[in-house]
């Protein structure tokens, strides 16, 4: 009993070594970021070291905030308001996630308000732009219902806006409280 299990051992690390002979040069890593598996040991380990993929994430927020920027620039090109909003939103989200990725209290809870507007510039634009469409229409009832949600949107945006830099000053207070002890 006890050989047979050997056996299949030694038949698996031949499986192994088969499967590795016919494997690409190249594969991605856990993190998805693509590997040479047969570049030098120093190139392998710095590609391993987390530090490394630190910066690489690093790298990739920064590439999603050029990317979100261009799109950006697109929207207010076309002169779409609401593309234009949605614009926002994404550069701010991308901006925030970039901020996360770099750890820094104050640029994180700066970047939550910024997201807080963009949200709050989108709503308040897309009831705007339904106002407009009311007015063209001339029903006045639907123009009042209309400026009313032009209104609850400026004002739910506003509560957003300053939820969101409370909360940024706690996070802030918080972080040098944390960094005091």
């Amino acid at each position: 009993r006890h050989s047979s299990s050997m056996s299949g051992n030694r038949s698996k690390r031949r499986r192994d070594a088969e499967m590795h002979e016919s494997r690409p040069s190249r594969q991605r890593t856990r993190q998805g970021h693509v590997q040479d598996l047969h570049a030098p040991p120093e190139e392998e380990a710095a590609e391993l070291n987390p530090w490394n993929a630190r910066g690489n994430e690093r790298e990739i927020a920064a590439t999603e905030v050029t990317e979100m920027r261009k799109r950006l620039q697109a929207a207010r090109k076309s002169r779409d308001g609401e593309k234009k909003a949605f614009a926002e939103i994404d550069l701010a989200k991308a901006k925030l996630g970039a901020a996360n990725k770099a750890g820094d209290e104050r640029v994180i809870a700066a970047a939550k308000v910024e997201v807080a507007e963009a949200k709050l510039r989108g709503e308040v634009e897309v009831a705007e732009a339904k106002l407009g469409e009311a007015n063209k229409a001339g029903d006045e009832r639907v123009i009042a219902a209309a400026k009313v949600k032009v209104a609850e949107a400026k004002q739910r945006g506003e509560v957003e806006v300053a939820k969101a830099k409370l909360r940024g000053e706690v996070e802030v207070a918080e972080a040098k409280l944390g960094a005091a002890n």
